[in-house]
């Protein structure tokens, strides 16, 4: 269970290269966005916790 705001990455180790990522935001916190973007993630899994980044400061 994740009780602390802030934005947590979910990586699914065998398939992150294709996408299979997801993100958790606690509290609209996503004051941490930017570490996670500069995490070492390769593939699509890099492109889609951008696209839902992007998407988490648009709601």
């Amino acid at each position: 269970m994740i009780t602390e705001t802030g934005s947590t990455a979910v990586i699914c180790l065998p398939h992150q290269s294709m996408g299979m990522v997801a993100l958790i935001v606690v509290g609209n916190d996503l004051s941490n966005a930017e570490q996670i973007l500069d995490a070492r993630i390769p593939g699509q899994g890099k492109d889609k916790i951008a696209a839902l980044i992007e998407e988490a400061k648009a709601t």
